[in-house]
């Protein structure tokens, strides 16, 4: 097991999904599925895990059901540090949409099916972040630290005992997670390279996680052109979908600039070279799914 599933792993194991009964009429969230099997009189109707959808609502009420039970709801919340903005007098802003990252990442938490409190807006201060994580009352937490302020970066690690992982072609994209106190803590480098690992890597597979809903499984492709890796360390390299002249679908990387991000389809695990035709894990990237 490598070391961004160990962390992960440890992130979940953690984390306590709550399930409760709710009337059928109450259940609208696209992302609602059943925590436990629905029967009728012993025969089974829908398994665990079964998305609600208007369709198996439509069946459960045909059979005068009038509950069903599902997770609870998931609260995230993210909290943005820099070192660089500006006009910052006061300890610590809520709610105030002051940077892109934030609300990108507030989009991606709610299209997974999270809830998203407003966010908190801190200027390099480890204390005040410490504080935000120990007061919040959210099951998920974000800290998205600018590309400016490595320092505290590296200071919130240390002091929440997060282990910074190297996850990008660039050395310095980082991320990490852990458990405290039944809450998911995650931290990640606010640029689009860094929040695109952090969300999908670690942010998707926890709000799932918690949501009851199955674990997502990488796509497995073939490479089209070589991608050069690094042995010592896992990467996640921006990627897109071709198809080759025997009309199978392969995947190529892209550059991290914001061209190739702008571009990317998915996310390639890449650990060391990989010459054409090898075959990888792929992760889908949010904004393209369908």
């Amino acid at each position: 097991m490598n070391e961004f599933d160990q962390a992960l792993n440890n992130v979940l194991a953690a984390l306590k999904p709550r399930s409760k009964w709710v009337g059928l009429q109450q259940i609208f969230a696209p992302h609602a599925v059943l925590t436990e099997p629905m029967t009728d009189e012993g025969a089974p109707l829908l398994p665990k895990g079964a998305a609600l959808t208007p369709a198996t609502l439509a069946l459960l009420a045909t059979q005068h059901k009038r509950k069903a039970p599902v997770a609870g709801a998931v609260t995230a919340l993210v909290i943005s540090v820099s070192s660089v903005r500006q006009g910052l007098d006061q300890p610590a802003r809520v709610g105030v949409n002051d940077d892109a990252t934030s609300a990108a990442l507030r989009m991606m938490l709610s299209r997974w099916g999270a809830d998203t409190l407003d966010p908190i807006f801190i200027k390099s201060d480890l204390d005040q972040v410490f504080s935000a994580v120990e007061e919040s009352v959210a099951d998920l937490i974000v800290i998205s630290v600018d590309i400016e302020s490595d320092l505290i970066k590296n200071e919130i690690a240390q002091a929440l005992g997060i282990s910074l992982l190297k996850a990008g072609l660039d050395l310095d994209i980082e991320v990490g997670a852990k458990a405290i106190e039944q809450k998911s803590v995650f931290l990640i480098k606010s640029d689009t390279y860094g929040t695109l690992i952090g969300s999908e890597v670690f942010l998707k597979p926890a709000v799932r996680s918690m949501l009851m809903q199955t674990k997502l499984i990488p796509a497995s492709y073939t490479v089209s052109t070589p991608i050069a890796g690094d042995l010592k360390y896992l990467r996640f390299i921006p990627g897109i979908v071709d198809t080759d002249e025997e009309g199978n679908e392969t995947v190529r990387g892209l550059s991290a600039n914001l061209g190739g991000l702008a571009r990317a389809e998915c996310l390639i695990k890449v650990h060391g070279n990989l010459p054409p035709y090898e075959t990888v894990e792929v992760f889908p990237v949010t904004s393209v799914q369908k």
